[in-house]
């Protein structure tokens, strides 16, 4: 803990031995997670320029350009190459960063052109769901960069061609109640909509997916699927088929999700309007939005608006509940709060969707209270302290994206959230937060690189171990991670 201290006694301090040790892996490393394909391999789908990826060369798991893994990844290589709190010039490996970060957008920006959206990752097997839609943020952290409005132009059409996929694949329509009071405009009719996460696999996917959740989820899940399968019902291709593959559907569509595989959903990933894509989803929106006005392009700018507008009134509307002041996701078959506590309820924070009130600053700080522990965050809270989900929870499984688990992509997103929120009265204890949250995140990592001289994908966030729940051996790991820790470390190393 002396780190912690060291660190709680000022704003900035003096680099430990670990911290240089880890920050000089990042800087000597960082090459070794780009791969170049650019021609079709197998499986593997070519990308016009080099790729980042989540492990080192010589890594057999996750070789691929994973969607939302690159938004973390490039989040650590902008911050590495452009220093914001360091004078004078760029070595030639900070301006290699800043140009490995334009190569993985422009990367995703291609795959949208050549599907109409984002796939999970660059294979082909991979191209039946997509994942969080973090495009928008991306093309705002690169345009903060570059400043280039050609390339703007052409991420801005990019984009608009991923929003008109997630609305027409992965939404469904809300009936007269539901939108009663929210502004309709003629110009934006798919807009009384809320989008979900999903998937296109067909039945033969599906019983191949049910096969490989087996050996990765254990006797929970197979107990599950072999009940289910008692019934037969018509799979999405409209053949006869066991039950078991409707559960096989849901948890593709949790893939989709990231959360691959949580208690979140209880295994209803598809039926759930989740806080966090509807809230992505807006981000997306306020980009064209924004994006359209830097370029001088008032038209479209305006429509961009009013789309964003419906959206954030469809949220207010739905997913907030006034009684407890915060937000929820949105169960679509019950059409009425999904009451599960999880940590997407820090995106409408995140995205700034949420007013910047004194009710709304109280109830982010609640959250925080609640979702923050030692070293990191809760995806969802220990099903000991949610009694609202114990009597119907059905996830008899292993699952990674609950406690006792910190996930770095996580504890940006809650970071981000207590930054956005973090100015005006009553805000101190938000930024004391914040400051906590990222300490102990830093804290975390360094410890295990001093012991293992390696990045992992996720750590124990009571004790800031490598004691977490597994659905695979855990690989060593250097995306989001090393992202992640570049990113808050440059912020907290001083000039």
């Amino acid at each position: 803990m002396l780190g912690l201290c060291l660190m709680m006694a000022g704003a900035t301090a003096q680099a430990l031995p670990q911290e240089e040790e880890a920050m000089s892996y990042y800087q000597s490393h960082w090459k070794k997670s780009v791969r170049l394909l650019t021609h079709d391999s197998a499986d593997f789908i070519g990308l016009p320029y080099p790729y980042s990826t989540p492990t080192l060369a010589g890594n057999m798991m996750f070789q691929e350009m994973y969607y939302w893994d690159t938004y973390f990844i490039n989040r650590g290589l902008i911050a590495y190459g452009s220093h914001p709190q360091r004078r004078g010039e760029s070595t030639v490996n900070e301006k290699l960063a800043l140009t490995q970060a334009l190569n993985n957008v422009n990367n995703l920006i291609y795959l949208v052109n050549k599907l109409g959206y984002v796939p999970n990752a660059n294979r082909y097997s991979m191209t039946n769901r997509s994942q969080p839609p973090l495009l928008g943020a991306m093309i705002n952290d690169i345009f903060g960069i570059t400043k280039d409005t050609a390339w703007l132009r052409q991420a801005l059409l990019a984009l608009e061609k991923e929003h008109q996929w997630w609305m027409l694949d992965r939404s469904l329509g809300l009936s007269p109640r539901e939108y009663d009071g929210v502004k309709m405009d003629k110009s934006a009719p798919h807009a009384m909509k809320l989008n979900f996460y999903g998937n296109n696999a067909s039945d033969a996917f599906l019983i191949r997916f049910a096969q490989f959740l087996k050996g990765r989820l254990g006797t929970g899940f197979d107990s599950m699927y072999c009940n289910m399968n008692q019934d037969s019902i018509h799979g999405v291709e409209g053949k006869k088929q066991g039950g078991g593959i409707r559960l096989s559907y849901q948890l593709l569509a949790e893939a989709e999700s990231g959360w691959d595989f949580t208690t979140r959903f209880n295994a209803r990933c598809a039926n759930i309007a989740a806080l966090d894509l509807n809230c992505l989803l807006y981000l997306s929106e306020k980009t064209l939005e924004n994006g359209y006005k830097t370029l001088r392009n008032s038209k479209k700018s305006r429509h961009w608006k009013i789309i964003s507008e419906n959206r954030k009134s469809l949220i207010n509307k739905l997913f907030y509940d006034k009684h407890t002041g915060w937000y929820w996701d949105y169960d679509l078959s019950k059409r009425e709060i999904r009451y599960h506590h999880n940590a997407a309820q820090f995106m409408p924070y995140f995205t700034g969707l949420a007013k910047p009130s004194s009710r709304n600053k109280k109830a982010l700080n609640e959250l925080a209270h609640l979702y923050i522990g030692r070293f990191g965050v809760h995806p969802c809270l220990p099903l000991s302290q949610d009694s609202a989900t114990i009597a119907s929870n059905r996830v008899h499984w292993k699952t990674q994206w609950d406690s006792p688990n910190a996930w770095p992509p996580l504890t940006h997103f809650v970071a981000q959230a207590l930054k956005n929120y973090s100015g005006g009265f009553g805000s101190k204890t938000l930024e004391e937060k914040r400051h906590a949250l990222i300490l102990s995140m830093l804290e975390s990592v360094e410890v295990q690189f001093a012991i293992t001289h390696k990045f992992w994908e996720k750590y124990n966030l009571d004790y800031g171990t490598l004691q977490v729940v597994n659905e695979y051996p855990m690989p060593d790991f250097f995306g989001w991670t090393a992202g992640i820790y570049v990113e808050y470390r440059m912020e907290y190393a001083g000039p």
